[in-house]
């Protein structure tokens, strides 16, 4: 039984992957497409992808002036106030 799957426009599609973290699977973790629908984004089909690849690259420089303003919101936040912020993330090693 196959899944309906909304239609999204690739401006909605680059908004739901939080400022490029599919360009950035691709650019700097080096997925394919194909394995950025199986890894990293299920919910969304390759056509999703490709076109959020597509409109990315149309637009790389707004969205990524948007993803530098929203990393040096957040480092001030955590600046300003370090008992609110909590690292989550998985140590290594």
């Amino acid at each position: 039984m196959s899944r309906r799957r909304k239609r999204h426009s690739p401006e909605q599609i680059v908004r739901m992957l939080r400022d490029a973290d599919a360009m950035l699977a691709r650019d700097l973790d080096g997925l394919s497409p194909e394995e950025i629908v199986a890894s990293v984004y299920p919910s969304l089909t390759l056509a999703h992808v490709y076109s959020a690849l597509a409109y990315y690259e149309d637009h790389r420089e707004e969205i990524d002036r948007a993803a530098d303003d929203e990393k040096q919101r957040v480092e001030k936040f955590r600046q300003q106030h370090p008992e609110l912020v909590r690292d989550t993330r998985p140590r290594k090693g």
